[in-house]
């Protein structure tokens, strides 16, 4: 796994980057979904076009593209904390927010 993020220190999102689409979800990422209880376990290909879906709708190991994914991290986890996320509904009384919560933190921190 390259990276897992954490909201309110628990495993919240793991993370295999690959630069092109594997044929096969990697058995790590299933194993280390299952042994550190992850909600979201994705696969970034790079050679994968963007497409307009939430992948933190997914629960089930998934390969997404990289960029997809990259444009949503801002957000990720934010609803379960009754914050909007652009191009969802806004809820009366959440703001907007500007940067990822301080709370998300790569697991190898540069």
């Amino acid at each position: 796994m390259d990276f897992l993020v954490t909201l309110d220190d628990r495993p919240t999102l793991l993370v295999e980057v690959t630069a092109s689409t594997p044929s096969a979800i990697p058995a790590a990422v299933h194993h280390f979904q299952a042994q550190r209880g992850a909600r979201h376990a994705l696969v970034a290909a790079f050679d994968l076009p963007f497409v307009e879906r939430d992948c933190f709708d997914l629960r089930q190991p998934t390969v997404v593209p990289a960029a997809t994914l990259l444009s949503q991290l801002g957000w990720a986890g934010t609803e379960e904390r009754g914050a909007s996320v652009p191009g969802r509904e806004i809820r009366p009384g959440q703001p907007e927010p500007a940067q990822p919560p301080a709370r998300f933190r790569s697991a190898h921190p540069r």
